[in-house]
Order: C-alpha cells, then structure tokens, then sequence
C-alpha cells in the first residue's frame, strides 16, 4: 500500500498532473500518436498525458522542431482532429528519457503556432 502511495505521488510530480489518472486518448488522438512516427521518421515515439497535451519523443539532432512543427501539426488534419481542437505538443529528446529534457513546446489550434 505503502509503495503504491509513493509510486502515484511520483506520477503526479512527474507528469505535472492533477490527479494519477491516466488519460484515455480519444479516436482522432490515438491516431495522432500512432500516425506521427510512421509519417515522420525522427519522431519516435507520441503520447497524450491530457486532453490538450501531446508529447512527441524525437531525435536531438539539427532538425528545427519550431520550424516543422506546422507541417506536423497539418497532419493532425489527416489523422481525424477537429478543427477547434487546442493542442500543445511537446518535443522530448530520446536520449535524455526518463527525464524528459524538453527541446520545445508550441501551443497549436486551427493552423495557427506559437512557441511558449
């Protein structure tokens, strides 16, 4: 009991979230997440912690993520996201994982980007 206690602690202080639930992604985000590394091979690995926050595991390499990011997100479209849907993307280096060193965040609804 004791050990649960802490590991779901650890998860909320982790993930930034208010509770230790785990997001169920709705049908068009589950797609977003299977599709993005099939269409873009840097991207490794995505995932949604909430309803507006996806998080795309990527190579750190030169690639200008803030620069990509509109064609990712146009792909968004393809993949089923209504079009008022906000989404904030994340990009994660892979090799920094566990830790989550953060490359960029950019804040994205409508075809319209900001970097935070």
């Amino acid at each position: 009991m004791r050990v649960t206690h802490v590991l779901a602690t650890a998860i909320v202080l982790f993930s930034g979230a208010a509770t230790a639930e785990i997001h169920r992604p709705l049908v068009w985000q589950a797609r977003v997440a299977q599709d993005l590394p099939m269409n873009f091979t840097k991207i490794k690995q995505a995932f949604w912690t909430q309803s507006v926050s996806l998080w795309a595991v990527v190579e750190r390499d030169k690639t200008d993520w803030l620069a990509a990011t509109q064609i990712i997100c146009s792909s968004f479209i393809a993949s089923g996201k209504p079009p008022e849907a906000f989404i904030v993307v994340t990009f994660l280096d892979q090799h920094a994982l566990p830790k989550r060193s953060q490359i960029t965040t950019v804040y994205y609804k409508s075809g319209l980007t900001q970097p935070q």
